[in-house]
C-alpha cells in the first residue's frame, strides 16, 4: 500500500514512494510508464486521483526505490521459489527488466492498476498529458504498447 499524505486541508492526498512493488498481481493489470521529471509524476497522480483512481491503485516509485525493490526481491527469493518466481516473471514481457534499466538510468516509474479495460485508454492519456514515456499495459497473458513510436525507446 503506498503512503498518503495530505499537504493541507484543501488539497488531495499525494502517493509517495516505497521501496517495493505491489503486494497484488503487479505488474500484471496495470499500465505501466517512465517519468524523467518526479514534479511530473505528481501533477499525474493528482489527475489520476481527479479522475477517480484511488492511492491503492497508484504506485509511484523513485528511480532509487525501484532498484531497492528489485534488489530485494531477488535477495528474497531462493531455491524453488526463486525458479517459480523466474518463470513467473518471464511472463512479464519484459517489463520489470526494461523499467528497472529505466531506473538505473534516473527515471522514474508511476504504474496504474487497471480494473476494466476501458480504462486504459483514460489512464494512457493522463499518462501522456504529464510527459508519462514507454506506456505499456501488461494484462495475464498479453501486454500492449500504448506509446506512439517516437517514444518506444529501448523497448
Amino acid at each position: 500500500m503506498n503512503d498518503v499524505h495530505k499537504q493541507n486541508n484543501d488539497e488531495q492526498p499525494t502517493v509517495s514512494s516505497q521501496q517495493m512493488f505491489p503486494a497484488d498481481s503487479y505488474p500484471h493489470k496495470y499500465v505501466h510508464s517512465v517519468f524523467e521529471d518526479q514534479q511530473d509524476a505528481m501533477q499525474a497522480v493528482q489527475a489520476l486521483l481527479a479522475a477517480g483512481f484511488t492511492t491503492d491503485d497508484i504506485h509511484f516509485m523513485t528511480s532509487q526505490d525501484y532498484m531497492q525493490a528489485a534488489q530485494k526481491g531477488n535477495q528474497q527469493q531462493g531455491g524453488i521459489s526463486k525458479s517459480i518466481l523466474h518463470f513467473i516473471s518471464s511472463l512479464d514481457y519484459g517489463v520489470t527488466d526494461a523499467y528497472l534499466n529505466e531506473a538505473q538510468r534516473g527515471r522514474h516509474i508511476l504504474s496504474v492498476r487497471i480494473s476494466r479495460q476501458d480504462q486504459i485508454a483514460q489512464v494512457r492519456d493522463i499518462l501522456a498529458l504529464h510527459h508519462g514515456q514507454l506506456l505499456k499495459y501488461v494484462d495475464t497473458w498479453t501486454a500492449a504498447n500504448l506509446s506512439d513510436s517516437a517514444t518506444h525507446g529501448d523497448w
